[in-house]
Protein backbone atom coordinates (compact mmCIF):
# COMPACT_ATOMS: atom_id res chain seq x y z
CA UNK A 1 0.00 0.00 0.00
CA UNK A 2 1.20 3.41 -0.67
CA UNK A 3 2.08 5.73 2.33
CA UNK A 4 1.03 9.72 1.94
CA UNK A 5 2.48 12.41 4.39
CA UNK A 6 -0.20 14.86 4.68
CA UNK A 7 0.51 18.42 6.72
CA UNK A 8 -2.09 20.23 8.36
CA UNK A 9 -3.71 21.10 5.29
CA UNK A 10 -4.18 17.97 3.53
CA UNK A 11 -6.94 16.53 4.93
CA UNK A 12 -8.78 19.55 3.51
CA UNK A 13 -7.11 19.64 0.54
CA UNK A 14 -7.09 15.75 0.34
CA UNK A 15 -11.82 15.92 1.32
CA UNK A 16 -11.70 18.70 -1.60
CA UNK A 17 -10.15 16.73 -4.51
CA UNK A 18 -12.13 13.72 -2.99
CA UNK A 19 -15.46 15.50 -3.27
CA UNK A 20 -14.19 16.88 -7.11
CA UNK A 21 -13.82 13.33 -7.93
CA UNK A 22 -16.87 12.05 -6.72
CA UNK A 23 -18.98 14.43 -8.64
CA UNK A 24 -16.61 14.05 -11.83
CA UNK A 25 -16.89 10.24 -11.29
CA UNK A 26 -21.02 10.83 -10.64
CA UNK A 27 -21.21 12.27 -13.94
CA UNK A 28 -19.48 9.34 -15.90
CA UNK A 29 -22.18 7.06 -16.62
CA UNK A 30 -24.36 10.43 -18.21
CA UNK A 31 -21.01 11.08 -20.26
CA UNK A 32 -20.25 7.73 -20.97
CA UNK A 33 -24.08 7.29 -22.49
CA UNK A 34 -23.28 10.40 -24.59
CA UNK A 35 -19.87 9.30 -26.02
CA UNK A 36 -19.31 5.75 -25.54
CA UNK A 37 -16.74 5.85 -28.51
CA UNK A 38 -14.53 8.34 -26.56
CA UNK A 39 -13.37 6.52 -23.34
CA UNK A 40 -9.60 7.18 -22.66
CA UNK A 41 -7.57 5.40 -20.37
CA UNK A 42 -6.87 8.02 -16.84
CA UNK A 43 -3.42 8.97 -16.17
CA UNK A 44 -1.36 7.54 -13.91
CA UNK A 45 -2.32 9.91 -10.68
CA UNK A 46 -5.82 9.50 -10.90
CA UNK A 47 -5.38 5.87 -10.85
CA UNK A 48 -3.59 6.33 -8.18
CA UNK A 49 -6.11 8.26 -6.22
CA UNK A 50 -8.91 5.78 -7.52
CA UNK A 51 -6.52 3.17 -6.39
CA UNK A 52 -5.90 5.08 -3.01
CA UNK A 53 -10.24 5.55 -2.65
CA UNK A 54 -10.65 1.71 -2.59
CA UNK A 55 -8.44 1.59 1.19
CA UNK A 56 -11.30 1.03 4.02
CA UNK A 57 -8.99 3.38 6.07
CA UNK A 58 -9.67 6.54 3.69
CA UNK A 59 -13.49 5.76 2.55
CA UNK A 60 -13.83 5.85 6.52
CA UNK A 61 -12.24 9.08 6.73
CA UNK A 62 -13.96 10.70 3.88
CA UNK A 63 -17.32 9.15 5.33
CA UNK A 64 -16.77 10.77 9.25
CA UNK A 65 -15.95 13.87 7.78
CA UNK A 66 -19.08 13.87 5.46
CA UNK A 67 -20.80 13.53 8.34
CA UNK A 68 -19.73 16.07 11.22
CA UNK A 69 -19.43 18.68 8.13
CA UNK A 70 -23.05 19.08 7.84
CA UNK A 71 -23.41 19.53 11.93
CA UNK A 72 -20.95 22.29 11.79
CA UNK A 73 -22.56 24.06 9.34
CA UNK A 74 -25.99 24.11 10.56
CA UNK A 75 -24.52 24.86 14.46
CA UNK A 76 -22.41 27.72 13.21
CA UNK A 77 -25.58 30.13 12.29
CA UNK A 78 -27.17 29.15 15.64
CA UNK A 79 -23.98 30.00 17.51
CA UNK A 80 -24.29 33.45 15.58
CA UNK A 81 -27.79 34.06 16.45
CA UNK A 82 -27.02 33.35 20.33
CA UNK A 83 -23.70 35.69 20.21
CA UNK A 84 -26.17 38.50 18.37
CA UNK A 85 -29.21 38.11 20.90
CA UNK A 86 -26.48 38.41 23.54
CA UNK A 87 -25.35 41.44 22.22
CA UNK A 88 -29.13 42.90 21.53
CA UNK A 89 -30.55 44.76 24.33
CA UNK A 90 -33.67 44.68 23.44
CA UNK A 91 -33.79 41.01 22.45
CA UNK A 92 -32.57 40.49 26.12
CA UNK A 93 -35.27 42.91 27.73
CA UNK A 94 -37.62 40.56 25.85
CA UNK A 95 -36.42 37.40 26.56
CA UNK A 96 -35.98 38.54 30.45
CA UNK A 97 -39.59 39.77 29.98
CA UNK A 98 -40.72 36.18 28.87
CA UNK A 99 -38.99 34.43 31.46
CA UNK A 100 -40.80 36.40 34.17
CA UNK A 101 -44.28 36.48 32.51
CA UNK A 102 -43.52 32.18 32.81
CA UNK A 103 -42.24 32.30 36.59
CA UNK A 104 -45.02 34.44 38.02
CA UNK A 105 -47.86 32.17 35.46
CA UNK A 106 -45.94 28.72 36.82
CA UNK A 107 -46.79 29.88 40.64
CA UNK A 108 -50.29 31.27 40.15
CA UNK A 109 -50.84 27.74 38.58
CA UNK A 110 -49.15 25.84 41.63
CA UNK A 111 -50.72 28.37 44.62
CA UNK A 112 -54.31 26.10 44.08
CA UNK A 113 -52.01 23.15 44.38
CA UNK A 114 -50.76 24.12 48.04
CA UNK A 115 -52.67 23.04 50.22
CA UNK A 116 -52.78 19.63 48.57
CA UNK A 117 -48.87 19.71 48.82
CA UNK A 118 -49.36 20.24 52.65
CA UNK A 119 -51.31 17.10 53.05
CA UNK A 120 -49.02 15.07 51.28
CA UNK A 121 -46.18 16.25 53.20
CA UNK A 122 -48.10 15.68 56.56
CA UNK A 123 -49.21 11.79 55.27
CA UNK A 124 -45.58 11.48 54.19
CA UNK A 125 -44.53 12.27 57.61
CA UNK A 126 -46.91 10.57 59.42
CA UNK A 127 -45.99 7.36 57.23
CA UNK A 128 -42.07 7.83 58.52
CA UNK A 129 -43.28 7.77 62.12
CA UNK A 130 -45.93 5.33 61.69
CA UNK A 131 -44.84 2.25 64.91
CA UNK A 132 -43.65 5.08 67.31
CA UNK A 133 -45.28 6.68 69.48
CA UNK A 134 -45.70 10.57 69.79
CA UNK A 135 -44.31 10.21 73.52
CA UNK A 136 -41.38 8.68 71.82
CA UNK A 137 -40.00 11.59 69.22
CA UNK A 138 -41.18 14.20 72.23
CA UNK A 139 -38.64 12.74 74.34
CA UNK A 140 -36.13 12.28 71.65
CA UNK A 141 -36.77 15.82 70.63
CA UNK A 142 -36.66 16.88 74.60
CA UNK A 143 -33.59 14.97 75.04
CA UNK A 144 -31.88 16.99 72.10
CA UNK A 145 -33.05 20.20 73.59
CA UNK A 146 -32.00 19.42 77.63
CA UNK A 147 -28.58 17.75 76.10
CA UNK A 148 -27.46 20.52 74.29
CA UNK A 149 -28.41 23.10 76.74
CA UNK A 150 -27.13 21.45 79.77
CA UNK A 151 -23.55 21.02 78.25
CA UNK A 152 -23.69 25.15 77.45
CA UNK A 153 -24.97 25.40 81.37
CA UNK A 154 -22.11 22.98 82.36
CA UNK A 155 -19.55 25.48 80.73
CA UNK A 156 -21.37 28.75 81.86
CA UNK A 157 -20.65 27.07 85.46
CA UNK A 158 -17.08 26.38 85.18
CA UNK A 159 -16.20 29.36 83.38
CA UNK A 160 -18.41 32.16 85.42
CA UNK A 161 -15.03 33.70 87.38
CA UNK A 162 -13.03 33.84 84.21
CA UNK A 163 -15.76 36.16 83.00
CA UNK A 164 -16.21 37.87 86.06
CA UNK A 165 -12.60 39.15 85.94
CA UNK A 166 -12.99 39.64 81.88
CA UNK A 167 -15.67 42.42 83.47
CA UNK A 168 -13.20 43.63 86.02
CA UNK A 169 -10.10 44.14 83.61
CA UNK A 170 -8.67 47.89 83.55
CA UNK A 171 -8.50 49.42 80.10
CA UNK A 172 -6.28 52.25 80.31
CA UNK A 173 -5.37 51.85 76.63
CA UNK A 174 -7.21 51.16 73.15
CA UNK A 175 -5.50 47.80 73.24
CA UNK A 176 -5.96 46.37 76.30
CA UNK A 177 -10.06 47.83 75.83
CA UNK A 178 -10.03 45.24 72.59
CA UNK A 179 -8.13 42.45 74.12
CA UNK A 180 -11.26 42.60 76.71
CA UNK A 181 -13.59 42.65 74.40
CA UNK A 182 -12.05 40.25 72.48
CA UNK A 183 -12.32 37.42 75.17
CA UNK A 184 -15.61 38.61 75.77
CA UNK A 185 -16.36 37.40 72.22
CA UNK A 186 -14.17 34.29 72.47
CA UNK A 187 -16.28 33.39 75.54
CA UNK A 188 -19.39 33.85 73.79
CA UNK A 189 -18.48 31.65 70.35
CA UNK A 190 -17.66 29.07 73.13
CA UNK A 191 -20.69 28.87 74.67
CA UNK A 192 -22.40 28.57 71.52
CA UNK A 193 -20.06 25.61 70.26
CA UNK A 194 -20.84 23.71 72.86
CA UNK A 195 -24.21 23.86 72.77
CA UNK A 196 -23.14 22.55 68.78
CA UNK A 197 -21.23 20.08 70.69
CA UNK A 198 -23.86 18.56 72.64
CA UNK A 199 -27.19 18.96 70.57
CA UNK A 200 -24.63 16.84 67.85
CA UNK A 201 -24.20 14.21 70.54
CA UNK A 202 -27.95 14.27 71.35
CA UNK A 203 -28.55 13.71 67.28
CA UNK A 204 -25.67 10.78 67.07
CA UNK A 205 -26.86 9.30 70.51
CA UNK A 206 -30.39 8.75 69.58
CA UNK A 207 -32.30 6.72 67.17
CA UNK A 208 -33.46 8.73 64.87
CA UNK A 209 -36.28 8.22 61.37
CA UNK A 210 -34.84 8.89 58.54
CA UNK A 211 -37.20 11.92 57.74
CA UNK A 212 -37.15 13.14 61.27
CA UNK A 213 -33.22 13.21 61.30
CA UNK A 214 -32.99 15.48 58.10
CA UNK A 215 -35.56 17.76 59.99
CA UNK A 216 -33.87 17.83 63.23
CA UNK A 217 -30.44 18.32 61.50
CA UNK A 218 -31.66 21.33 59.32
CA UNK A 219 -33.22 22.98 62.71
CA UNK A 220 -29.98 22.51 64.66
CA UNK A 221 -28.23 24.78 61.97
CA UNK A 222 -31.22 27.37 62.13
CA UNK A 223 -30.56 27.40 65.99
CA UNK A 224 -26.79 27.55 65.67
CA UNK A 225 -26.79 30.69 63.25
CA UNK A 226 -29.45 32.32 65.43
CA UNK A 227 -26.90 31.77 68.55
CA UNK A 228 -23.61 33.31 66.43
CA UNK A 229 -25.70 36.28 65.80
CA UNK A 230 -26.97 37.23 69.16
CA UNK A 231 -23.12 36.85 70.12
CA UNK A 232 -21.83 38.82 67.08
CA UNK A 233 -24.97 41.22 68.87
CA UNK A 234 -23.99 41.01 72.57
CA UNK A 235 -20.40 41.64 71.00
CA UNK A 236 -21.31 44.83 68.72
CA UNK A 237 -23.87 46.64 71.38
CA UNK A 238 -23.24 45.53 74.72
CA UNK A 239 -26.89 45.45 75.59
CA UNK A 240 -27.35 43.18 78.59
CA UNK A 241 -24.32 44.20 80.60
CA UNK A 242 -25.88 45.73 84.28
CA UNK A 243 -24.35 48.43 84.52
CA UNK A 244 -24.17 51.95 82.10
CA UNK A 245 -20.33 52.02 82.66
CA UNK A 246 -19.65 48.32 81.97
CA UNK A 247 -22.08 48.53 78.45
CA UNK A 248 -19.71 51.51 77.78
CA UNK A 249 -16.67 49.70 78.22
CA UNK A 250 -17.70 46.54 76.31
CA UNK A 251 -19.66 47.94 73.40
CA UNK A 252 -18.20 48.36 70.07
CA UNK A 253 -20.36 50.65 68.15
CA UNK A 254 -21.47 53.71 70.64
CA UNK A 255 -25.05 53.28 71.62
CA UNK A 256 -27.40 54.42 73.77
CA UNK A 257 -28.23 51.51 76.05
CA UNK A 258 -32.52 51.82 74.43
CA UNK A 259 -31.16 51.94 70.91
CA UNK A 260 -28.55 48.93 71.76
CA UNK A 261 -31.79 46.96 73.01
CA UNK A 262 -33.68 47.48 69.86
CA UNK A 263 -31.06 47.37 67.36
CA UNK A 264 -30.35 43.63 69.13
CA UNK A 265 -33.91 42.35 69.18
CA UNK A 266 -34.56 43.31 65.77
CA UNK A 267 -31.49 41.79 64.92
CA UNK A 268 -32.03 38.15 66.87
CA UNK A 269 -35.84 38.54 64.94
CA UNK A 270 -34.37 39.13 61.96
CA UNK A 271 -32.04 36.28 61.67
CA UNK A 272 -34.51 33.77 63.97
CA UNK A 273 -36.68 34.85 60.90
CA UNK A 274 -34.32 34.05 58.10
CA UNK A 275 -33.07 30.74 59.85
CA UNK A 276 -36.09 28.95 60.45
CA UNK A 277 -37.26 30.12 57.39
CA UNK A 278 -34.74 28.57 55.58
CA UNK A 279 -34.87 25.48 57.28
CA UNK A 280 -38.67 25.30 56.87
CA UNK A 281 -37.72 25.67 53.30
CA UNK A 282 -35.41 22.85 53.01
CA UNK A 283 -37.79 20.32 55.03
CA UNK A 284 -40.86 21.27 52.43
CA UNK A 285 -37.71 20.45 50.10
CA UNK A 286 -37.26 16.92 51.87
CA UNK A 287 -41.24 16.38 52.01
CA UNK A 288 -41.78 16.70 48.75
CA UNK A 289 -43.18 19.44 47.37
CA UNK A 290 -43.16 20.95 44.22
CA UNK A 291 -40.01 23.93 43.05
CA UNK A 292 -43.04 26.08 42.57
CA UNK A 293 -44.81 25.62 45.80
CA UNK A 294 -41.89 26.33 47.89
CA UNK A 295 -41.27 29.10 46.19
CA UNK A 296 -44.81 30.39 47.16
CA UNK A 297 -43.93 29.80 50.71
CA UNK A 298 -40.36 31.21 50.27
CA UNK A 299 -42.31 34.48 48.98
CA UNK A 300 -44.96 34.18 52.31
CA UNK A 301 -41.92 33.89 54.46
CA UNK A 302 -40.29 37.00 52.38
CA UNK A 303 -43.56 38.97 53.63
CA UNK A 304 -42.42 38.40 57.28
CA UNK A 305 -39.08 39.75 56.64
CA UNK A 306 -40.22 42.58 55.00
CA UNK A 307 -42.24 43.35 57.96
CA UNK A 308 -39.51 43.16 60.24
CA UNK A 309 -37.30 45.60 58.00
CA UNK A 310 -40.03 48.29 57.65
CA UNK A 311 -40.79 48.06 61.44
CA UNK A 312 -36.67 48.88 61.96
CA UNK A 313 -37.18 51.49 59.32
CA UNK A 314 -40.02 53.26 61.28
CA UNK A 315 -38.97 52.40 64.89
CA UNK A 316 -35.76 53.08 64.78
CA UNK A 317 -34.06 55.52 67.06
CA UNK A 318 -33.18 58.60 65.59
CA UNK A 319 -29.48 59.05 64.88
CA UNK A 320 -29.33 62.20 67.06
CA UNK A 321 -30.85 60.00 70.03
CA UNK A 322 -28.63 57.02 69.57
CA UNK A 323 -25.35 58.29 68.28
CA UNK A 324 -23.03 61.00 69.92
CA UNK A 325 -22.15 63.92 68.24
CA UNK A 326 -25.22 64.03 65.33
CA UNK A 327 -26.95 66.92 64.18
CA UNK A 328 -30.52 66.77 64.07
CA UNK A 329 -32.39 67.19 60.45
CA UNK A 330 -36.04 67.25 60.80
CA UNK A 331 -36.75 67.10 56.66
CA UNK A 332 -34.42 64.35 56.68
CA UNK A 333 -36.42 62.54 59.47
CA UNK A 334 -39.60 62.83 57.31
CA UNK A 335 -38.53 61.74 54.13
CA UNK A 336 -35.99 58.75 54.33
CA UNK A 337 -38.15 56.24 56.04
CA UNK A 338 -40.81 56.69 52.88
CA UNK A 339 -37.93 56.35 50.66
CA UNK A 340 -36.53 53.67 52.72
CA UNK A 341 -39.76 51.78 52.59
CA UNK A 342 -39.85 52.25 48.75
CA UNK A 343 -36.55 50.51 48.54
CA UNK A 344 -37.32 47.74 50.69
CA UNK A 345 -40.74 46.86 48.75
CA UNK A 346 -38.81 47.33 45.75
CA UNK A 347 -35.91 44.60 47.07
CA UNK A 348 -38.80 42.36 47.76
CA UNK A 349 -40.75 42.75 44.67
CA UNK A 350 -37.39 42.05 42.11
CA UNK A 351 -36.70 38.80 44.36
CA UNK A 352 -40.11 37.60 43.59
CA UNK A 353 -39.53 38.50 39.68
CA UNK A 354 -36.37 36.78 39.90
CA UNK A 355 -34.52 40.16 38.98
CA UNK A 356 -31.67 38.82 40.94
CA UNK A 357 -28.93 41.19 39.83
CA UNK A 358 -31.22 43.96 40.11
CA UNK A 359 -31.88 42.87 43.44
CA UNK A 360 -28.36 42.64 44.89
CA UNK A 361 -27.50 46.09 43.70
CA UNK A 362 -30.36 47.94 45.28
CA UNK A 363 -29.29 46.22 48.47
CA UNK A 364 -25.76 47.21 48.27
CA UNK A 365 -26.20 50.59 47.42
CA UNK A 366 -29.22 50.76 50.48
CA UNK A 367 -26.20 48.71 52.82
CA UNK A 368 -23.32 50.08 51.48
CA UNK A 369 -23.03 53.17 53.08
CA UNK A 370 -24.74 52.94 56.69
CA UNK A 371 -22.19 49.79 56.95
CA UNK A 372 -19.27 52.23 56.40
CA UNK A 373 -20.18 54.47 58.19
CA UNK A 374 -21.15 52.23 61.32
CA UNK A 375 -17.45 50.48 60.74
CA UNK A 376 -16.27 54.20 60.89
CA UNK A 377 -17.81 54.90 64.22
CA UNK A 378 -16.78 51.46 65.84
CA UNK A 379 -13.09 52.20 65.21
CA UNK A 380 -12.96 55.36 66.07
CA UNK A 381 -15.21 54.50 69.26
CA UNK A 382 -12.82 51.07 70.44
CA UNK A 383 -9.63 52.55 69.84
CA UNK A 384 -10.57 55.95 71.48
CA UNK A 385 -8.32 56.66 74.48
CA UNK A 386 -9.19 56.18 77.82
CA UNK A 387 -9.48 59.66 79.16
CA UNK A 388 -11.35 61.15 76.55
CA UNK A 389 -14.36 58.52 76.69
CA UNK A 390 -17.67 59.76 77.27
CA UNK A 391 -21.04 57.95 78.05
CA UNK A 392 -23.27 57.58 75.15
Amino acid sequence: MMRMHLDHDAPARLLGSLALLFFVWAGAPSANAQAPSTQNPPPPQVQQLLNLMQDPAVRGWVDQQQKSSPVIAEQSPAATRTTASEMTGSEMMAARTASMRDHLAALTAAAPRLPGEFRNAADRLLAELRGRSLLGVLILVLGFIALGAGTEWLFRRVTAHPQQRIVALPIDTASARMRTIGLRLAFGVSEVAIFGLGSVGAFLAFDWPPLLRQVVLVYLVAAVVLRLALVLGRFLLAPDIGRPQDAERFCVIPLSADAARFWFRRLALFVGWFGFGWATLDVLSALGFSPEARELVAYTLGLGLLAIALNIVWARPRAADALPDVTRHPTHHRIAPWLLSVCLVLLWGLWVVGFMRLFWLVAVALLLPGAIKVARMASHHVSRPASGSEAP
